[in-house]
C-alpha cells in the first residue's frame, strides 16, 4: 500500500534527484579506486613522493565520499517530506542537522554501538544454533551417514557470516529508521519551536536526548 506508493513516486517524480546523489557517490568511489591504483604504482616506481601525494588523495576522496554518503541520506530525507532539488535539500538538510550537530552524534554513536551488538548477537546465535543442530541431529552426527559432517567448524564459520550478513541489512534499516525520525524531529522542532503546546509524538528516549543535546536556542525542557 503506503510502502509501494512512496517508491513510485521516488521513481516517477524524484528519478533526478535520486540519479544525482548516486552518481556523485560512484565519481568519487572511481576517483578513489584511480588515486589507489596510482599510489601503488608509485610505490612499485619507488617514488616515495609520488606516492605519498597519492594516498592524501585517496585519503582525501574517501573522507569526502563518507561525507557526502551522509549528506545524500539526509537530502533524500528532505527531498521526500518537501520535494526539494537535490541540491536545494542537501543544503537544507545540512544546515538543518548542523544545529544539531552533538545530538546527531550522540544517537549514531548508540546506533552504531547496538548495531555491533545485534550483528555479533545474531552471528553468534546462528553458530551456536548450527553447532547444536549438527551434534545433536543424528544424519549429521552419525558416521555412518551419508550426510555426516565430520568438520562442523567450518560449517559454524559458514553460518556465523551468513547470519551477519542477514542481521546487517536489518541494522543498517534500524539506523536509516533512527535517522530518519530524528530529522523529522528535528524539523518539527524548528518549524513549532516558538509554540509549548505542539503535539510531540517522538519516542521518550529521543526527546530526553533533544532536551539534553540540542542547540542552546532551544528552551531547555520543550520535549519533555
Amino acid at each position: 500500500g503506503l510502502l509501494l506508493r512512496g517508491a513510485m513516486l521516488g521513481f516517477l517524480c524524484h528519478m533526478g534527484s535520486i540519479a544525482m546523489g548516486a552518481c556523485l557517490v560512484a565519481t568519487l568511489r572511481l576517483f578513489r579506486m584511480i588515486g589507489s591504483v596510482l599510489a601503488k604504482q608509485q610505490e612499485k616506481q619507488n617514488n616515495a613522493v609520488g606516492s605519498a601525494i597519492s594516498k592524501c588523495c585517496v585519503c582525501f576522496l574517501t573522507c569526502f565520499e563518507r561525507f557526502v554518503k551522509e549528506i545524500n541520506k539526509n537530502a533524500y530525507m528532505d527531498v521526500a517530506m518537501h520535494s526539494h532539488t537535490f541540491c536545494t535539500a542537501a543544503s537544507e538538510s545540512f544546515k538543518l542537522m548542523m544545529g544539531e550537530i552533538l545530538a546527531v552524534s550522540v544517537l549514531n554513536g548508540v546506533t552504531w554501538v547496538l548495531q555491533a551488538a545485534g550483528i555479533g548477537t545474531v552471528s553468534v546465535a546462528g553458530a551456536g544454533g548450527t553447532y547444536l543442530l549438527i551434534k545433536t541431529v543424528p544424519m549429521f552426527s552419525n558416521p555412518g551417514q551419508e550426510t555426516f559432517v565430520p568438520n562442523p567448524e567450518a560449517i559454524c564459520i559458514a553460518a556465523a557470516i551468513i547470519s551477519a550478513l542477514i542481521a546487517w541489512s536489518f541494522m543498517m534499516v534500524f539506523d536509516l529508521v533512527s535517522d530518519t525520525i530524528l530529522f523529522c524531529f528535528v524539523i518539527d522542532q524548528s518549524t513549532h519551536s516558538t509554540l509549548f503546546n505542539w503535539d510531540n509524538y517522538a519516542p521518550p528516549g529521543l526527546r530526553k536526548l533533544m532536551d539534553k543535546h540540542s542547540a542552546p536556542t532551544v528552551p531547555k525542557g520543550l520535549f519533555k
